[in-house]
């Protein structure tokens, strides 16, 4: 594994986005690892892969709004192949 420099970014969309510092302590075989804070609760939780990061993100996001349901899961939409999503075999 290889040490990441040590540069970090701190952007908001508006006031009332969440604010969060990401800081990538290693990057290797196209993962990274680090840490991420949420500035405005001053909260602080190591991530170990990209998935975790932005499930970190999404559920920060989503507790800022007050929502408790995730911004799109698979019962979110309701949707079925019998109610008109088109049926076609996938071939790898």
């Amino acid at each position: 594994m290889k040490a990441c420099s040590g540069k970090s970014v701190v952007r908001t969309a508006s006031d009332t986005s969440p604010t969060f510092l990401i800081k990538v302590v290693r990057s290797d075989h196209y993962s990274i690892q680090g840490y991420i804070r949420w500035l405005e609760e001053d909260k602080y939780v190591p991530f170990r892969s990209s998935l975790e990061l932005f499930h970190l993100l999404e559920t920060g996001i989503c507790q800022s709004r007050g929502e408790l349901a995730q911004l799109r899961s698979w019962d979110s939409w309701g949707g079925s192949r019998k109610e008109g999503y088109p049926s076609k075999k996938i071939i790898g």
